[in-house]
């Protein structure tokens, strides 16, 4: 039990670290097709999703293949209804549930490298690239261009651990080693998090004053949002 635990955790983590990758595709579909206030909500629900999918994948490794895609299909359609309504925006988000939940189960069914190679963090690092120009021509979406340089910030920051633990092991395969030692795994997981603080702490500066200010915007705004959405706004949408 702690075993399988461990690995929908691993998993999950996993499908985090994908919606990650394409957070600006994600966010931005939410700016356009949501309130702002939802928009959280609905990425807080899809890395629920992601969770769900690994969860029926076990369940469909015993058999139990249709109670989990219509579990599946049900829980995605009272999601994407609960967030756009009865509108063409219904559609869209419930395709995406489906994605995120067919995602979820590839990653009980394939192997990690199948399901998340390592050229998954390129298209990211494009998608990141691409988004700074987007979000910055497209009116909605400018406040955001500080939240998502951030993000692309912590994609590096994950890619440089990635690629620092891929080198550790092409290390012990090329000396035909069986391990290495903790103490140097750390010394050099500790060297890169220094590197990677004087980077962000040269770069991040202005960065860090747009984040705090917008921040501190959205938490200006939270009371008038919050009051809307116990009014009827979201609940009425789930009634």
């Amino acid at each position: 039990m702690g075993n399988r635990l461990s690995d929908i955790l691993k998993k999950w983590a996993q499908g985090a670290l994908e919606l990650l990758l394409f957070f600006p595709v994600v966010f931005a579909i939410g700016i356009l097709l949501l309130p702002d206030f939802y928009v959280w909500f609905w990425i807080g629900s899809l890395l629920v999703s992601y969770l769900v999918g690994i969860i029926e994948g076990y369940f469909l490794r015993n058999g139990k293949k249709l109670l989990c895609v219509l579990s599946g299909l049900f829980i995605s359609g009272v999601a994407a209804y609960a967030f756009a309504g009865i509108n063409f925006k219904l559609i869209i988000i419930y395709a995406i549930y489906l994605l995120v939940l067919y995602r979820g189960i590839l990653y009980t069914k394939l192997p990690l490298n199948k399901v998340f190679p390592e050229t998954a963090y390129w298209y990211g690092f494009w998608i990141y690239f691409i988004a700074y120009f987007v979000f910055n021509f497209v009116h909605k979406l400018e406040p955001y261009v500080p939240l998502v340089s951030w993000m692309g910030v912590v994609i590096v920051a994950v890619y440089i651990f990635h690629a620092n633990t891929l080198l550790i092991k092409s290390m012990v395969y090329s000396t035909n080693k069986k391990f290495i030692s903790v103490s140097v795994i750390r010394h050099n997981r500790i060297a890169i998090s220094v590197i990677f603080s004087i980077i962000f702490a040269l770069s991040g500066i202005s960065k860090l004053k747009h984040v705090s200010l917008w921040a501190a915007g959205s938490l200006l705004k939270l009371p008038g949002r919050l009051q809307i959405l116990t009014d009827g706004g979201f609940l009425a949408g789930i009634i």
